[in-house]
């Protein structure tokens, strides 16, 4: 019975899985230069998605952001909107499943996941 309470919490916390944006990015981000990097599969990068940071993502939608650099570039689009456009060009739909509801990151409270690059799309613990 634990177990079964235990597991229908943790679905029921965790972010639905679906196609969304994705965003892992290259570049310099203050000019913005940012274009969007290959994501080889098997390979793991840190990831949170947007609506989890302390900057709300606008009318365009939640986005998963992947790599340091992709989460460096969303703390700063406060500073100029046109970092965050560029963020929403370069990414991509792709198929996300998560598989926890995230864990706490370096930067204290803020979910996020280590994410796979599989050939059906990201598998995010």
């Amino acid at each position: 019975m634990g177990i079964c309470l235990a597991l229908a919490f943790t679905a029921a916390c965790r972010p639905p899985s679906g196609v969304m944006r994705v965003a892992y990015i290259s570049g310099d981000i203050y000019l913005p230069q940012i274009e969007s990097t290959p994501w080889r599969e098997g390979d793991v990068l840190p990831c949170q998605l947007a609506t989890r940071t302390s900057i709300a993502p606008d009318k365009r939608g939640d986005l998963l952001l992947c790599g340091e650099k992709t989460r460096l570039a969303w703390d700063v689009t406060w500073l100029r909107e046109d970092i965050r456009t560029s963020i929403y060009q370069a990414s991509r739909h792709e198929m996300v499943k998560f598989l926890s509801r995230g864990s706490r990151d370096y930067k204290g409270g803020r979910g996020g996941w280590l994410c796979r690059k599989t050939a059906d799309g990201i598998e995010c613990k």
